[in-house]
């Protein structure tokens, strides 16, 4: 199983090799052409979860028009029903959930009930990004990836590079 998340979480579930796929479908130019996540339509059967109703709706168009086998559910990353997985890759998603202290809880709550059995990437947001003016915590990266290593249980922790915006890319693992 994996879970793969970016930003702004729109996960796809792939049915038959139960793959959890998400992207950026409405902020990322790339995905939003369907680089990411129209070839897995098209090859499997997705359940794509976004809790924004007017993003489903407009998925939902999309994958009809395109002939995808994608059913799309209204839904938050929180409600994920079976949340354990065997590889997570969570590109600039979490620190979504670091705006209030009512996310910040949830994001917590999320993170202490996903099962993670292999490993998890992380990439980080910048504490100096725009986005995180005035947030309830805004983690130094290291800090954020103990953060979420912490509420894991995946306590090895490994900086992989610097990627764009001067986001960090760690990878977290068990002993």
């Amino acid at each position: 199983c994996f879970l793969f998340l970016f930003l702004y979480a729109s996960p796809l579930r792939l049915s038959h090799t139960h793959l959890v796929f998400s992207t950026v479908f409405f902020t990322d130019p790339d995905t939003q052409k369907g680089k990411l996540w129209k070839p897995l339509g098209k090859q499997h059967f997705c359940d794509a979860l976004e809790h924004h109703k007017i993003h489903s709706y407009f998925i939902r168009r999309l994958a009809d028009a395109e002939d995808l086998n994608i059913n799309v559910l209204t839904m938050s990353l929180f409600e994920i029903p079976d949340r354990e997985f065997d590889v997570v890759l969570a590109l600039n998603i979490f620190h979504h959930y670091l705006k209030t202290k009512d996310l910040f809880n949830q994001l917590t709550e999320f993170l202490n009930t996903l099962t993670v059995n292999e490993q998890m990437y992380l990439e980080t947001h910048h504490p100096e990004d725009q986005i995180m003016t005035n947030s309830y915590k805004n983690f130094e990266p290291r800090d954020f990836a103990e953060y979420v290593a912490s509420n894991t249980d995946l306590p090895k922790i490994t900086f992989l590079r610097q990627t764009t915006r001067n986001r960090q890319l760690y990878l977290l693992e068990k002993e």
